[in-house]
């Protein structure tokens, strides 16, 4: 039952993340291929700081939404249904606790990678 919980919860959270890792991505790519030309100082002060701000999204953005799952689950409008399943409590924080490891075992490879390019 846990394992299901956490399938419910990875499906819910990647609708929302996965958007975001693929504009980040893009966004990613556009910025490097800008950087392969010959740019003013002020052009690559801006896609640094564009740069910046993408990696500040792929690293917080999914822990933020990752959050917002947990307290919606146990505090939210319709809270009492996750209180309700035959689970303890231990249970439900484990499967929350593996969804925010498995977005950041997701993040860390894709910052790693642009990082390095």
């Amino acid at each position: 039952m846990s394992d299901s919980l956490f399938a419910v919860h990875l499906k819910a959270t990647a609708r929302q993340v996965l958007p975001v890792y693929i504009l980040a991505t893009i966004g990613m790519l556009v910025i490097y291929w800008q950087d392969n030309r010959h740019l003013s100082d002020i052009q690559n002060l801006i896609s640094l700081t564009a740069l910046f701000i993408i990696f500040a999204v792929v690293i917080i953005l999914p822990q933020i939404i990752c959050l917002l799952r947990i307290f919606q689950s146990l505090y939210g409008q319709y809270a009492y249904l996750t209180h309700t399943l035959p689970l303890s409590t231990g249970k439900i924080l484990r499967s929350f606790i593996g969804l925010s490891l498995f977005w950041n075992a997701i993040t860390l490879p894709i910052v790693i990678f642009f990082s390095l390019l």
